[in-house]
């Protein structure tokens, strides 16, 4: 008997909770205010997605990292996004392309799917990303001009993105198949500092 009405008070709390979301955030799909994003990333694994996106010339386009609570040591890094809710896949590599590097994106596929989990309680600590190689538009002159191609992972590369260095050095004709690469022991010794 008190299992069932534990029952039926979770259903009605869950009922209120549904009823107010939407007037304490009201458009999640556009993001959420930076209070929200902090609380959800603290207690949840965010999803995303980084883009390996080649010229003609077969390069790699990168972007510099400040250093930050996020980035403890500053260097170039992956174009990459978060997911907002109902956003698909493609939605979230086109959007991305476009917003951090000023692109439009012509084709893309997955060709890793990496796990970070840091040792430490700050939000943005646990990550499942995708990492998407994609060609974009050469015509498009709306580079940022940010933006610097790359042959081999320059030395510099963000800790976070080490990882890759080896899909970069192989370029496009290396990375035929899907991999999952699991948490990074040097994001655990740098973020433990």
């Amino acid at each position: 008997m008190a299992n069932h009405k534990a029952n039926k008070f979770n259903l009605l709390v869950n009922d209120i909770i549904d009823a107010f979301l939407p007037f304490i955030v009201k458009k999640p799909e556009q993001g959420l205010n930076y209070f929200m994003f902090k609380l959800a990333s603290y207690m949840l694994p965010l999803v995303n997605i980084e883009l390996l996106v080649y010229n003609k010339e077969e390069k790699v386009a990168m972007s510099w990292r400040e250093k930050s609570k996020d980035v403890p040591i500053a260097g170039w890094h992956l174009p990459g996004g978060i997911f907002r809710i109902g956003e698909t896949l493609e939605e979230r590599v086109k959007k991305t392309a476009e917003k951090e590097l000023g692109v439009n994106i012509d084709s893309w596929r997955i060709i890793a799917i990496t796990e970070t989990i840091l040792p430490i309680r700050i939000s943005r600590r646990h990550f499942i990303s995708f990492l998407i190689e994609c060609d974009f538009i050469e015509n498009d002159s709306s580079l940022n001009s940010e933006i610097r191609f790359f042959k081999e992972a320059p030395d510099n590369i963000i800790i976070n993105h080490k990882r890759y260095v080896s899909i970069i050095s192989k370029g496009r004709k290396g990375n035929q198949e899907v991999r999952f690469i699991g948490n990074d022991s040097r994001l655990t010794n740098i973020y433990k500092k």
